[in-house]
């Protein structure tokens, strides 16, 4: 599953990483990049039209911010993947504080860095319903 957060902070990656270890991790061609700046664009599940662009942001200290949007056709196809998302935050964080159609939560990435995670939903991202998903390092 995409938030995934057993081995690592999010899809094999951790915050402080550096490019090459999430070039490594993401086993597929960006469709950009720069040296402060990776991003995908991959089918999700293959038989559902569930789609992401992920964007890994990089500084002197290594990746301090994941962007990931999932996309899809079906709204109760994202809404379903939207659920099983939120469970696993929730009993691995517990529970989040809301800010509108935004929820949060504060924890320590697997590096011991500070981070906050945002996820987004009722969102629109070329004509699709679509979720937000946010790893930033905390300053």
């Amino acid at each position: 599953m995409v938030g995934e957060l057993g081995a690592a902070d999010l899809r094999g990656v951790n915050m402080g990483d550096q490019p090459s270890t999430v070039i490594q991790a993401e086993m597929a061609p960006a469709v950009f990049s720069m040296p402060d700046e990776l991003v995908y664009k991959l089918p999700l599940h293959s038989g559902d039209s569930v789609f992401y662009e992920i964007s890994y942001d990089f500084d002197e200290k290594g990746l301090y911010d994941i962007s990931m949007i999932i996309m899809s056709a079906h709204h109760e196809v994202l809404s379903s993947l939207k659920g099983e998302i939120m469970g696993l935050y929730r009993s691995k964080f517990g529970a989040p504080k809301r800010s509108g159609t935004q929820l949060n939560w504060r924890t320590m990435s697997r590096n011991g860095r500070l981070m906050n995670i945002a996820v987004q939903d009722s969102l629109r991202n070329n004509n699709f319903p679509a979720l937000r998903i946010n790893f930033n390092e905390s300053e």
